[in-house]
């Protein structure tokens, strides 16, 4: 093997490891308290001041569902395609890659991994702890 391409992986796994020390346990602690947070303001929303918080939101997505109109019901089922999980998902590996590629460096493809899997990651186990069911308003997406 070239030493210089031995060197450069030495190098990356080094960063790589000192990025996971240092940064890894912030970044699992912020997710965590990220999704206590959003669970126990679902939990309010659901639960709390007597239903009144829910029925505030509810009134809200009645009053957007009622002024909507077919240009912007377009914009939003486009930038919704744009937002599910398989375009997401597709994306976020691809732009670890290249930016793993093009920089040679860890620090932005583990941001990325961090930013948007602990995005994913919070959203997902927020979901599955506050049972809430949808306003009643016909959805627009997924």
């Amino acid at each position: 093997m070239d030493t210089g391409v031995a060197r450069r992986r030495t190098r990356w796994q080094d960063e790589a490891g000192t990025w996971g020390r240092h940064v890894g346990v912030p970044v699992l602690a912020a997710i965590a308290l990220l999704t206590a947070v959003s669970t126990l303001v679902g939990w309010l929303v659901v639960d709390g001041g007597g239903g009144a918080l829910d029925r505030i939101d509810v009134r809200a997505a009645e009053d957007l569902a009622a002024s909507r109109t077919s240009t912007l019901d377009a914009v939003t089922s486009a930038i919704d395609a744009l937002a599910s999980t398989a375009t997401v998902s597709v994306l976020w590996l691809a732009a670890v890659v290249a930016f793993a590629w093009r920089t040679r460096r860890p620090a932005v493809p583990i941001f990325l991994v961090a930013a948007i899997g602990g995005e994913k990651l919070t959203y997902l186990l927020t979901t599955l702890t506050v049972d809430r069911p949808r306003p009643p308003v016909t959805k627009l997406g997924h």
